[in-house]
């Protein structure tokens, strides 16, 4: 039977809020979408029998969902139209045909362009883009030319455009199925938030996140009938009640006076009884206020005492793991902090280990109302071996000063060159020699880390000094002459040539060696890693087939290296100097987990200088050499937070963020950026399938939302 001209207008009213729900979520023109569906289906008329295929997709062998087949017309490029057979897909029902069309276009590289900046939302760009991609085949003698040309831009254009669709959508505005919020967003002073990046839950349970255009308007927001609205910006939450409207609903977000959780789907869009409800009216401009409190959460007290001496710790740096977020927290002059949670839920209380981040477990508890929450900082012990600057002679009874939560102490070492340190867990302790040499810098008592090797920095022990009556001049050789008086060490002032002017220093390049045996067996061995730290940059090596591997440094400048022994994680430091010994080092080998030394070698060797946009398969080779799980296979770098999740990783705070190596972090989809972006970090520089100048790969966008994730193992 004939659909009649009502039942046409009717079929697109009926998709009229599905369409503008996931155009809305996957930033695409709804216009696009409901011209295509006009087209492909005669208006609804010409729906494939069975399939509610409205978009005429067919089953290729990358389907794997219900298929049939159907004999349908297809054009030729001589221009004829011919039938044939062909599998197309079926849905269980239009919401989800529309949503597979998008995923469709996503997943073919042929319409990379309808998702490029310039062309994606806006409508006549993106009909053309399919046209030139060639979604569909349908030619058109052109009348001057006499040649067959491409029309299905053209079609669809003129299918929008005209009276009949006007008509369907303003019987889909007002069939009360949704509601269309445009949002204009305005600081303390009215003046446009332009290009402010906005997370929305929708109904309480569809998160999208967007940028504001530069109206500061992030338009299409699509509600349920009597629906809710939350917007987060600043880390403010501004809930809203939209009531049902026959046509779209325009409204003003102020920034909210109050600084709410930190999650937003804890409101749900919930108003507050000092809220002013959205009215119904379709130029409507209100001002929604956020509410001052959140009754759901439980307020309980920390307060932080030296286990030694029940004394409180003043103003202690200490991070909370709260909903698989780390965020750092420092407390009062009386060791105290007021904490807001949800009640029940678990809360894990972090120090600062060896390197100084917040990685140290100190204590684990669920959240109670009221509740004054002592914590106890044990006591840590490290024991520190001071050698000469060869690393061959252990210093016995040597002077040393520790400095340790703001006072200075003369040690001195046992006869064995060690000296035994102790202190609060997260604190920071700081060795130096009279002379004001640093032979240990601030390092934090942990739990992991419990022996430190350290090699003195003699340099110019016996400097040659000028004679006070005169000036040598500089020799063609480049000897150097010390200022009269100056001992060492010799500062870059203390050089100086016949003019008195300071004469650069040229630095000498050498290599040292490092070995590397099984602490078990004490043999040489090879593919053990360790890393190194030199001139504040740190690398992971793996040691060579022979378990050696020759490093080149400057002559006098000093490394760590730190590696895994039994339980502990040993840094040794060394100056660098001529003629130097193999360093041994034993380690214990990986039995299993993320081996981040393989991760970032692997993402190393598979790098280039330039992108390939495929970053999700390259950074997903290193993570499976590491010992990763992928299964099953993501398809997009946006979807590897689950992967990460399934993992073990755990998100970081990104206040005061310092990476590591095997840190991972995420980019969701945004704009073009269809599928989002991934990458490691190897110990030097972030790299993904190309190596990167840092986390924002961007042109043009000044700020990017992105999560990063860590393995603790």
């Amino acid at each position: 039977m004939a659909s009649t001209y009502e039942d046409k207008l009717n079929f697109i009213a009926s998709i009229y809020c599905s369409v503008r729900r996931i155009a809305f979520k996957k930033d695409v023109s709804w216009e696009t979408i409901l011209a295509q569906v006009a087209q492909e289906t005669g208006w609804g008329e010409k729906i494939l029998v069975g399939t509610n295929n409205i978009f005429n997709i067919k089953a290729d062998s990358r389907w794997k969902g219900p298929k049939s087949k159907h004999l349908v017309w297809e054009d030729k490029p001589n221009g004829k139209r011919v039938q044939e057979y062909h599998d197309f897909r079926n849905y269980k029902d239009l919401e989800e045909a529309i949503e597979d069309r998008v995923k469709f276009l996503e997943e073919n590289q042929r319409y990379h362009k309808f998702f490029s900046n310039g062309v994606r939302g806006i409508f006549e760009r993106e009909a053309q883009a399919l046209e030139d991609a060639g979604y569909a085949t349908h030619k058109e003698k052109n009348k001057a030319t006499g040649s067959f040309e491409l029309v299905y831009a053209d079609k669809l254009v003129e299918v929008f455009r005209g009276p009949s669709m006007r008509k369907a959508i303003a019987r889909g505005e007002s069939n009360g199925q949704c509601t269309i919020v445009n949002a204009v967003f305005l600081d303390d002073d009215n003046s446009k938030e332009i290009n402010k990046e906005v997370e929305i839950l929708i109904d309480g349970n569809i998160k999208i996140t967007k940028v504001t255009d530069s109206n500061a308007i992030i338009k299409g927001i699509v509600v349920k009938p009597n629906g809710t609205i939350s917007f987060k910006k600043d880390n403010i939450i501004v809930p809203a009640k939209i009531p049902s409207a026959k046509a779209p609903l325009n409204i003003k977000i102020t920034k909210a006076s109050t600084p709410i959780a930190d999650k937003l789907d804890q409101h749900n869009g919930t108003p507050s009884t000092r809220q002013t409800p959205v009215q119904n009216s379709k130029q409507t401009q209100t001002s929604i206020q956020a509410p001052n409190t959140d009754k759901s959460l439980a307020s309980f007290k920390i307060k932080f005492l030296e286990n030694d001496t029940n004394k409180s710790i003043e103003n202690f740096s200490y991070g909370i793991f709260y909903k698989n977020k780390m965020k750092e927290h420092v407390g009062d002059s009386r060791g105290e902090e007021q904490v807001r949670a949800e009640p029940g839920s678990k809360i894990t209380i972090y120090v600062k280990d060896f390197s100084g981040k917040l990685n140290q477990k100190i204590e684990e508890f669920n959240v109670q109302e009221n509740v004054l929450k002592i914590i106890k900082i044990p006591i840590r012990e490290i024991k520190v071996l001071i050698m000469n600057h060869s690393s061959t002679k252990a210093m016995e009874n040597y002077h040393i000063i520790s400095e340790y939560r703001g006072s200075k102490k003369n040690k001195y070492t046992k006869n064995d060159g060690t000296i035994i340190l102790k202190g609060l867990a997260g604190f920071g302790v700081k060795l130096t020699i009279p002379s004001g040499q640093v032979v240990l810098p601030e390092t934090y008592f942990d739990n992991k880390v419990l022996f430190y090797k350290r090699a003195l920095f003699e340099k110019y022990e016996k400097p040659t000094l000028a004679k006070p009556t005169q000036t040598p001049p500089l020799k063609t050789d480049g000897e150097i002459v010390v200022s009269k008086n100056k001992t060492a060490p010799i500062s870059q002032n203390d050089v100086r040539g016949n003019n008195g002017h300071p004469i650069k220093l040229v630095s000498k390049e050498g290599t040292f060696e490092v070995e590397t045996y099984l602490d078990t067996t004490k043999a040489l061995a090879s593919n053990l890693s360790y890393e190194i730290v030199y001139k504040g940059q740190s690398r992971v090596h793996i040691s060579g087939s022979t378990g050696r591997k020759l490093h080149k440094c400057e002559i006098n400048e000093e490394i760590s290296i730190k590696y895994k022994s039994g339980n502990k994680i040993l840094i040794e430091k060394y100056t660098v100097i001529e003629n130097m010994s193999p360093i041994k080092i034993y380690i214990t080998k990986s039995k299993g987990g993320f081996n981040k030394a393989i991760f970032a070698q692997t993402l190393k060797a598979n790098s280039t200088a330039k992108s390939r946009g495929l970053c999700a398969m390259y950074v997903r080779l290193a993570f499976e050499a590491a010992g990763g799980k992928v299964n099953p296979r993501p398809g997009s770098a946006y979807q590897y937070v689950k992967v990460m999740q399934d993992n073990g990783f755990r998100e970081v705070d990104k206040d005061g963020y310092t990476p590591q190596i095997g840190d991972i972090y995420i980019i969701d989809r945004f704009g073009s950026h269809v599928h989002g972006h991934i990458s490691g970090y190897n110990g030097s520089q972030w790299i993904s399938d190309f190596r990167q100048n840092g986390i924002n790969i961007y042109r043009g966008r000044p700020t990017i939302s992105y999560r990063i994730f860590r393995s603790y193992d």
